[in-house]
């Protein structure tokens, strides 16, 4: 569950916010990454990379630098949802990016994930999607 939280505060701009919560659907329970792949797999240091190389491609052309780098501590990978296809990580806004350009979104394939070994009763194959 995603929840993209924009507040009229009759500002200049609306403040926004972002929240995230994957659940184990057999039990309930929350899930975190380290639930979902195999510990000491080098997933962090791979989110870093990945999300850095998704996020230097966006610009709003403003020269804007981020006083954060993605990837800089691991509370940036706390607000992700699983995807049919992957994962999305979910950025606030000023976080790695300007304020104006809103909650930033980079989704990850999970073929481009299986080397950190996902657990893959989480993900239905491929031939059972609809």
């Amino acid at each position: 569950i995603v929840f993209l939280i924009t507040t009229d505060t009759g500002g200049f701009q609306p403040i926004q916010a972002v929240a995230a919560f994957t659940y184990d659907l057999r039990t309930g329970r929350v899930l975190r990454l380290e639930d979902i792949f195999a510990a000491g797999s080098g997933l962090p240091s791979f989110l870093s990379f990945y999300s850095r190389k998704e996020l230097a491609g966006r610009s709003d052309g403003s020269g804007y630098v981020s006083p954060y780098q993605a990837g800089s501590d691991p509370l940036d990978y706390s607000c992700f949802a699983l995807t049919p296809d992957g994962m999305a990580l979910f950025f606030a806004p000023g976080r790695d990016a300007a304020e104006h350009a809103g909650i930033q979104r980079v989704d990850i394939p999970l073929t481009a994930l299986a080397p950190y070994h996902p657990n893959a009763e989480l993900w239905p194959p491929a031939g059972g999607r609809k």
